[in-house]
Formats: structure tokens, sequence, C-alpha cells
């Protein structure tokens, strides 16, 4: 409970089944800190077991204040709700986000006529399951190619390449500069998708777009490279 209390702008994984549990791994593996709640002990112990003390578990019921409230909520950067029960997920994320406004929400859903609901509750998106498995299947049939490409990106292990944001911090110079003076491909060696101003992205951006505070670029590269970007434009790494 020490190591959660110090906490600020960690992940909340709400289920530590096969999905919360691969999940969490998976934001762990970006060294980001991750909390799972769940309330199966014989599950708490086989994780703790497995993971060796990279993730932080916590034993309760989600649904309620005091679970979410040890797990640090308040603080934290954002929740996924993976519990197997629909109704289950909606009284988590009404929970949570009546206890942090400001906080990122992410729930699964496994059947149709509850997405309206966990957005209603306060879920900032919603992922119906079945229907993200059915489409997965779909492409990995009709276009093996392009979905083998697509996960070599987004799997972690042995990556060579992510594609990530990377979001402009406020102290860059607040009239921007464009593409063409940053020089990111050449300084940096990565490959800009897109740049997304005001929620709106961007894609295969000319030389010339102009990038500001508060924007993001989506980049592909290697984990190093990310890194560096990110020192680069706040101003750690000279131009």
């Amino acid at each position: 409970m020490k190591t959660i209390q110090k906490l600020e702008n960690h992940f909340i994984v709400i289920g530590a089944g096969d999905l919360g549990s691969t999940i969490a791994n998976e934001i762990s593996k970006r060294n980001y800190d991750v909390v799972i709640v769940e309330k199966r002990e014989e599950r708490l112990r086989d994780l703790t077991k497995k993971e060796g003390g990279k993730l932080i578990f916590i034993s309760g019921d989600a649904t309620e204040e005091e679970t979410l409230k040890s797990a640090g909520v308040d603080k934290a950067q954002g929740l996924l709700a993976c519990l197997p029960d629909d109704v289950d997920n909606i009284f988590v994320v009404l929970t949570a986000r009546g206890m942090n406004k400001n906080m990122k929400i992410i729930s699964k859903v496994t059947h149709g006529e509850n997405i309206n609901k966990l957005s209603y509750a306060g879920a900032d998106k919603v992922i119906p399951i079945q229907e993200i498995g059915a489409h997965r299947m779909v492409a990995m049939m009709l276009n093996p190619t392009i979905t083998g490409f697509l996960d070599s990106i987004s799997q972690s292990g042995s990556l060579q390449l992510r594609f990530e944001e990377v979001r402009v911090p406020e102290s860059f110079p607040e009239k921007g500069q464009t593409l063409e003076a940053l020089r990111i491909p050449q300084k940096i060696g990565l490959i800009i998708i897109a740049t997304v101003t005001g929620g709106v992205s961007k894609f295969n951006p000319s030389a010339s777009t102009v990038v500001k505070p508060g924007d993001s670029l989506m980049v592909l590269g290697g984990h190093e490279q990310v890194l560096k970007l990110q020192s680069f434009l706040k101003g750690d790494l000279e131009g």
C-alpha cells in the first residue's frame, strides 16, 4: 500500500483474467506503473508468482469505492475495465468516474446493447471484444501479409518497431516549428505518420506542417528513438 500511495499517473487494470493480465503486461513493458485489481485470491497468487514483482496487485471488489481508492484512482491517468460481466464493468466505470473526473477510462464490452450504458457511466472508449476479434480473424484470412506487418509493430517482446503517439510538450516554442525545420527523420530516425492538432489527424503531413505545444506526433520507429524524440521536443537534446 505504501508503494501505491507514492504512485502518480499510473494505470489501473480491473480484472486479472487473460485480457486484463495481458493488457497490464503490455503497459508495464512501456515503463508505466500498473496496478491490477482482482478479487479472486487464487488468480492473484498465480499471477504474483508468475510476474515476479513487475506489477502491483490489489485484492478486492473494484465496484466498491474503497477498493478503487486503495488502487490510487484519484492520481491515476487511466483505468481499463476488463471484467467478464458488462454490468460489473458499468459499476466500475461509474464509480471510478465519480472519483476522478479527468482520468481516461476504457472498458471492454461483451454485448453490444451495453455500449451506450458504459459511455453514459463515464467510459471514454468502449471496446466490443467479440466484434474486434471477428474483424481480426477476417483480416488474418484475407490480408495475412498486412496483418503480419501490423503485428510486428504492435507486439512487444523482441519488438523492433513501435507505432506511438508522442505529445509535444507545453515547453515547446509557442509559435511552433515546421516539420522541415525539426528534421525529425534525419536527426532521430523516426518516420512521422501523422500529426494531431485539436483531435484532428493529418496523415502523411507535408514538410510545411507546423507543430505547436499540445499537438501530437504519430511516429513509427524503435523504442530508443521514441525516447530520444521526447527529449528532443523538450529541448534536452541539441538540434
